[in-house]
Order: C-alpha cells, then structure tokens, then sequence
C-alpha cells in the first residue's frame, strides 16, 4: 500500500495518520545514547503530526523536515508480515528492506576490503547451488564430497565455500577471489 510512495502530513491516509494505533517497538535493549535519540525522533514525528511546522520541529529537535519525513515514510511502511513498521520506523538502522546488489561484483583493486556490499546475496542469486551445499555444510558438517569434517569452525566454512565457488567456475577477478579478506 505504500511501498514507493512519499507521504506527508497532508498527503498521509486517514487511517494511517493515527499514531497512537501503530505498533509499539520495544526500546528495553537500546542503551541511553539510542534511547535519547529514539525519544527526540518519535517527538518529533508527534509534533509533525500533530501540525507544528518544521521550522518549530527543527529549533526544538534538531531535526531538519527531510529527515521528519523519512521517519514517517519508515514508520508506516509496509513489511513483509503485510502490517505497518511502527515506530520502530525512527530507530537508528532502521530499514524497509534489506539492500539488494545492483551492480555486478567484479574486481575493483582500489578497494580490494570494501565496496562490496551484497555481494554474497549476488553469488548465492547467481550460483543457488553454492548456497545450499554451503547451508547443508553448516547443518550437518559434511563437506559437498561427503566427507564428515567434524565440527564447523569459521575458517573451515570459509575454506568450503571458497572450494564451492572454485568448482562453480569463478576466477581470480571473480568475487570472492578479488578481495584480500
């Protein structure tokens, strides 16, 4: 229902602009640093709303319109159980969805330990045979020869899934070959 479209208060359903309806979010493991920042966005977002403008939002809150509306955007967005966020929309990290790789992972030695966000969603979308002999690995201990390797230590899954993108045919200039870590 609002997946793609940007509200504001004027433009914000009747039955979406009642904030005391939302989903609570549970805020008891955020430390004190989080849970101020949690408290002085959610004031924010119930001034918004409740028709203050943004010029009084901003000397009080410190937050600026944009970021006012991102917050509303997140917290009634539509998640994957088909209910709205909450407000768990203003918590810091927040997303609607996860982050999908568009560009395609190839080498980029300037940037040899970083700059490859996604990537392993990418491989595990190209080579979905990679991910389940990686997954049954990590289930059952046996390697995709059907030898029992005992128990599964980070380094030993590390090296199994590198054996796996090896058979697939990836190169050197391929990733996970281009990066050094």
């Amino acid at each position: 229902m609002t997946t793609g479209i940007n509200f504001n208060r004027s433009t914000l359903p009747a039955d979406l602009a009642n904030y005391d309806e939302w989903p609570p979010c549970d805020t008891s493991q955020l430390d004190q640093a989080n849970l101020a920042l949690f408290e002085r966005r959610k004031s924010a977002l119930v001034a918004y709303l409740s028709g203050c403008t943004t010029a009084e939002i901003s000397s009080r809150f410190g937050i600026e319109n944009a970021e006012v509306l991102r917050y509303l955007n997140r917290c009634i967005a539509v998640m994957g159980d088909g209910r709205i966020a909450g407000w768990a929309g203003v918590l810091k990290g927040f997303r609607k969805q996860k982050p999908v790789r568009s560009k395609p992972v190839c080498a980029m030695p300037a940037q040899s330990v970083g700059g490859y966000t996604g990537a392993l969603s990418a491989l595990f979308s190209s080579h979905p045979d990679v991910q389940m002999a990686l997954e049954k690995y990590l289930a059952t201990g046996i390697a995709p020869d059907g030898v029992k390797k005992g128990r599964v230590s980070k380094k030993r899954a590390h090296q199994e899934f590198l054996e796996l993108c090896r058979r697939v045919g990836l190169g050197k200039n391929s990733w996970p070959f281009c990066v050094d870590r």
